[in-house]
């Protein structure tokens, strides 16, 4: 099973070659997804006892056409499992491939704190359908404290994650066949601040930098991040699955796709990876100094009256 249908994938392409952005290409997707699983559950219950959270990228509203779709079924009590296994099957039955869980509040806050990634993708946890009073009990209850809990240990943790990928994927971001998400300069530098910034200043989304950037550069960053989005919807298309390596036979298509033509002294390809380069130097650039500045502040406050 896969997330996407031909038909889907045909649309999402119209969709790029009009010109749709980034941000509102992943809205969409995530939007269609949104429904159909809502479409789900109201067959199965009318008044459910649990939510329906959407995690990870699908959390974040960024689905691509291949990405993976996380949700976790959210319940103060563990005896409406009656319900909760029918959905799981019927979700099963629309031929797309979910992952699911299913906790508590005391379940969340245990299983966010035995590891980062666990932790990471329950702070983007965005409520879908089911029973809406159940969110602020998850923000009350869970997320409160998975940001209060060993915070220290999570910032260092995830500062020694973003050394650990740059140093893999090298420690540039000019690649000519980058990893658009995990390469320097990538989507996932712009994550990692947002993860960081969560626990320290409760920012949950891009708009929340204004206290780290002007705003001309958080326009560049938003402009920058866009495009990447856009970027990686076309090579999950031309790949035909969830891929996020931009390579040299993707490139020629890309910029066709992109609209990008030739000049007197560049041709499309050379343009558009001018423009990518431009874009990712503008990421690494601001998300480095968000990251620098978050790790001074738990420096700063560990060495000072501590971090718990």
């Amino acid at each position: 099973m896969q997330n996407v249908q031909t038909s889907e994938i045909q649309q999402l392409k119209q969709y790029i070659l009009e010109g749709w952005g980034g941000r509102a290409l992943a809205f969409y997707r995530t939007s269609q997804i949104d429904l159909m699983i809502a479409e789900v559950l109201k067959k199965i219950a009318d008044n459910p006892e649990f939510a329906v959270l959407a995690t990870g990228s699908y959390g974040r509203q960024e689905l691509c056409p291949f990405s993976d779709v996380d949700i976790v079924v959210f319940s103060k009590r563990r005896d409406v499992s009656e319900t909760v296994q029918p959905f799981f099957y019927a979700l099963w039955d629309t031929g797309y491939n979910i992952s699911h869980a299913f906790r508590t509040p005391a379940e969340c806050v245990a299983e966010s704190l035995k590891d980062n990634q666990t932790r990471t993708s329950m702070l983007e946890a965005r409520y879908i359908c089911g029973d809406p009073s159940l969110m602020k009990i998850y923000r009350e209850e869970v997320l409160q404290r998975i940001r209060a809990r060993k915070k220290n240990e999570y910032i260092t943790g995830m500062l020694k994650a973003v050394r650990e990928r740059h140093l893999k994927q090298g420690m540039s971001p000019f690649l000519l066949q980058p990893d658009i998400k995990e390469s320097k300069g990538g989507l996932r530098d712009i994550h990692s601040a947002l993860w960081i910034t969560n626990i320290i200043y409760r920012c949950e989304n891009i708009k929340d930098f204004t206290r780290f950037l002007t705003k001309d550069e958080l326009k560049k960053l938003s402009r920058a991040y866009d495009f990447l989005l856009r970027l990686r919807f076309i090579v999950h298309i031309l790949s035909g699955r969830k891929n996020d390596r931009f390579l040299f036979e993707y490139h020629e298509e890309a910029a066709k796709i992109l609209g990008i033509r030739r000049s007197k002294k560049f041709s499309a390809v050379e343009r558009m990876m001018r423009y990518y380069f431009l874009q990712v130097r503008n990421i690494s650039i601001f998300s480095d100094e968000i990251i620098r500045k978050c790790g001074e502040e738990v420096t700063k406050k560990f060495f000072g009256f501590g971090i718990r």
